[in-house]
């Protein structure tokens, strides 16, 4: 879409940045409220060593990882 001879698309990727940045402010903005919460209360209810030799935080950051990256496409 052509606005006063530049591109509309240029014009909005300067207003909200390229996709890296996009992507860190929904991750930390958003999707990452759940699972680093959930991580964090983990951490300190049980053993740390034991939480973090299971699969449940590394699926958790994972998955928040590619809801940010669905959601900024």
């Amino acid at each position: 879409m052509q606005y006063f001879g530049g591109n509309m698309d240029t014009v909005a990727q300067r207003l909200q940045g390229g996709f890296g940045s996009r992507y860190w402010q929904e991750f930390f903005g958003n999707s990452a409220y759940f699972p680093l919460a959930s991580i964090f209360l983990e951490l300190l209810l049980h053993d740390a060593t034991a939480y973090l030799s299971g699969p449940d935080p590394y699926l958790l950051l994972g998955a928040a990882l590619g809801q940010s990256g669905l959601l900024v496409r």
